[in-house]
């Protein structure tokens, strides 16, 4: 198996659980993964908006930034104005501990977390929000 998925856009067959293309048999990156799932969850009609939050340190101005430390890569609203947390990881991708107390905290507090690896995982959110909260 090659290091990672070298297809374009239309040449790509992603195995389901997201973890590598049975094309040129390369390992699926997070960087390939989450334009496919944004276009997933944010299209029109799906009642999601999420917006990047990076996060680091810019030494330059000495300033932290990102909401913090271990919160998701993506944050939004679901129509209605509930906050959802999505966490994009590959096949074999693991939380860290700080994305762990991130993830307890958006849940105690009424909030929607989830990680998505794969298609399934992206439509499982959607259909969960749509369930519980239209």
């Amino acid at each position: 198996m090659s290091s990672s998925c070298i297809c374009s856009e239309e040449q790509r067959r992603w195995t389901q659980d997201g973890g590598s293309c049975t094309a040129c048999l390369g390992k699926v990156l997070e960087q390939q993964l989450v334009p496919v799932m944004l276009q997933i969850l944010c299209s029109q009609g799906t009642g999601l908006v999420l917006w990047k939050n990076p996060q680091g340190f810019d030494s330059a101005r000495t300033v932290r930034y990102g909401l913090g430390d271990g919160s998701s890569d993506y944050v939004g609203l679901y129509k209605g104005g509930r906050f959802v947390g999505v966490e994009f990881k590959t096949k074999t991708g693991r939380q860290s501990d700080a994305q762990k107390r991130w993830e307890a905290l958006v849940i105690r507090q009424g909030g929607v977390y989830r990680i998505v690896r794969c298609a399934l995982d992206a439509n499982e959110l959607l259909q969960k929000l749509k369930a519980e909260y239209d």
